[in-house]
């Protein structure tokens, strides 16, 4: 484990400027953000450098094509006060309102993402940021995975430390990295081949590793069944990962037949024209075992075709793993964590992790690139 630099690291800031890499990437909906859980979690470390009196500069991505960060400014204002930035971060209006302000005040700037230059890691991009701050502080861990301008570029070039929010959700992901056993991890969603190191990953020190989701079919393909029209990738699967002793594989599925009707059988029964759309009783039956002997539990992606509305075992992983109350259970991705939600079961887990891909990262390789390069700084 490594020791990360937090915010108590940083000197007297009094009257200095402070750049938060915030979390600011949350959804939208009719042009107002939906969601604020995001949002909120970058509120501590916020509060903590207004008592320190700091010059607080926000900075943070939303969406891919460069939306405006106004309406996320608009939704932040309703828990602290703040001014909104929109010009370019090297134009003197830029400077002069972050100058402007008092000790403890708020100003956000503009999607870092408006320019290219953000997601190439340009060093002179980097530079037009880091030139605003005399320090930089990375709440955003949903964002710390990406070797972006906005988080290493400034890494690079500013002192830096760790926010609340990203450390309360790295101590968090250490309680699985290094599992206790018995454990079990559970891994579903699509795009097998992007997930493959991961899951070699896991299957190194978790007890049992199960699958779900549209993961199973490409493993139902390589293994030469019938697959239908359910989705799978267009790769084949590295043998390695079928020659995993401890891959659980579902043995049972359900699957929509060409009339719209949802049947169970065995994964070597589907038919050319059906499709799978969740694992079998059979399976969650085995699933359920897993769960209740484990103390270590992480869970990352639905079981079945979620979005379709087949969500029923996805559900029933939530409540059985919210009733192994001596487990330490980690869980993430948008659609699991929906189902915690929808099954009343959240305050029943050790953390739910809104990271995204970052906390994928982090569970393979143990470390994300800026904790790589903050830390090597201080050895």
């Amino acid at each position: 484990m490594k020791t990360l630099p937090t915010i108590d690291a940083l000197p007297d800031v009094q009257g200095k400027r402070v750049l938060v890499r915030a979390s600011l990437n949350v959804p939208l909906l009719h042009g107002n953000v939906s969601d604020e859980t995001r949002l909120r979690a970058n509120l501590p470390t916020i509060k903590v450098l207004q008592e320190r009196g700091a010059k607080i500069i926000l900075l943070g991505h939303l969406g891919r094509e460069g939306e405006s960060l106004r309406v996320v400014a608009d939704a932040l204002a309703k828990y602290v006060p703040v001014t909104f930035i929109n010009t370019a971060y090297d134009a003197p209006e830029t400077m002069q309102g972050i100058d402007a302000l008092s000790d403890g005040e708020i100003v956000m700037l503009e999607n870092v993402r408006r320019d290219e230059r953000e997601e190439k890691n340009d060093p002179q991009y980097a530079a037009s940021m880091a030139a605003l701050a005399d320090y930089f502080v990375i709440d955003a861990f949903a964002d710390a995975h990406r070797e972006h301008a906005s988080v290493t570029g400034i890494a690079k070039i500013l002192p830096t430390v760790f926010g609340l929010s990203f450390m309360q959700e790295y101590n968090a992901l250490l309680l699985v990295v290094e599992p206790k056993s018995p454990s079990l991890a559970i891994i579903g969603g699509a795009k097998f081949d992007t997930k493959t190191p991961l899951i070699k990953a896991l299957a190194k020190k978790y007890t049992h590793v199960f699958i779900g989701g549209a993961l199973i079919n490409d493993v139902y393909k390589a293994r030469g069944y019938e697959i239908g029209k359910s989705v799978a990738s267009l790769g084949a699967i590295d043998p390695e990962i079928l020659a995993l002793p401890n891959l659980v594989v579902p043995f049972d599925v359900r699957i929509q037949e060409a009339s719209g009707e949802v049947v169970q059988d065995d994964a070597t029964e589907i038919l050319p024209d059906a499709m799978v759309v969740d694992i079998g009783q059979r399976s969650f039956a085995e699933l359920a075992e897993y769960i209740d002997t484990a103390v270590t539990i992480v869970w990352n992606g639905p079981l079945g075709y979620y979005e379709g509305g087949f969500d029923t075992f996805t559900k029933e992983c939530a409540k059985r793993i919210a009733a192994n109350t001596h487990a330490t259970t980690i869980v993430g991705g948008g659609d699991t964590l929906a189902a915690i939600e929808e099954t009343g079961t959240a305050a029943a887990f050790t953390h739910l992790s809104t990271a995204g891909g970052a906390m994928l990262t982090f569970l393979e390789t143990g470390t994300l690139p800026v904790i790589d390069l903050v830390t090597e700084d201080l050895a």
